[in-house]
């Protein structure tokens, strides 16, 4: 990506995304556009359609319908930008529109990945919290929640590396949610005393 273009788009991406986000902000946007980065050295791609889109993906994650959103908020932003490739801005917004479900192109596929490659730290663990308490659900139904998507998540990435470049962080996240777990499971009264 051309570099003026990029300094236009990181900056607008950190406008929208740092002031007032409760979870899903600007450093959620950076790790997933760093995420994208390494999918598409591996894996090609065409990176202004991937990269923007993961700078821009969650700008309306506090809305319901936050893809549909996004994807039109996107588009006025993008259409605005003069220094964009016009013709690539559907290729973007559709990609945001797809990137929690429905995914079809390979960039499309690569965004979603990346986006959850980022759940597999204590970031994501924190994020994923917070979103629970939003619903109203207890500390242990958030820890077994958080412990299924993380599973989920990882069976479902579309490309054996982004499995590869998480496999780590996954064991390791993954043993911490155990011992989380571990503290709820039922002991003999004699052990508390």
């Amino acid at each position: 990506m051309e570099k003026s273009l990029y300094n236009k788009l990181l900056r607008k991406s950190k406008a929208l995304m740092e002031p007032d986000r409760m979870y899903h902000d600007f450093a959620h946007a950076k790790a997933v556009y760093l995420n994208a980065s390494k999918l598409l050295k591996e894996l090609g791609g065409d990176e202004i359609i991937v990269l923007t889109s993961a700078l821009f993906h969650d700008i309306a994650r506090d809305k319901d319908d936050h893809e549909e959103i996004g994807a039109k908020k996107l588009e006025k932003i993008l259409k605005e930008l003069a220094a964009f490739p016009q013709e690539k801005i559907d290729a973007v917004c559709t990609a945001v529109l797809r990137h929690e479900k429905g995914q079809k192109t390979h960039e499309e596929k690569i965004l979603s990945d990346a986006d959850k490659m980022d759940a597999f730290n204590e970031l994501g663990i924190a994020r994923g919290f917070m979103m629970a308490s939003k619903k109203g659900y207890t500390l242990h139904k958030a820890i077994d929640l958080y412990a299924e998507l993380l599973e989920k998540w990882y069976k479902g990435m579309h490309f054996d590396i982004s499995r590869k470049l998480v496999d780590k962080d996954y064991k390791r996240v993954s043993g911490i949610l155990k011992k989380m777990q571990q503290k709820y499971t039922k002991f003999p009264l004699r052990d508390i005393i």
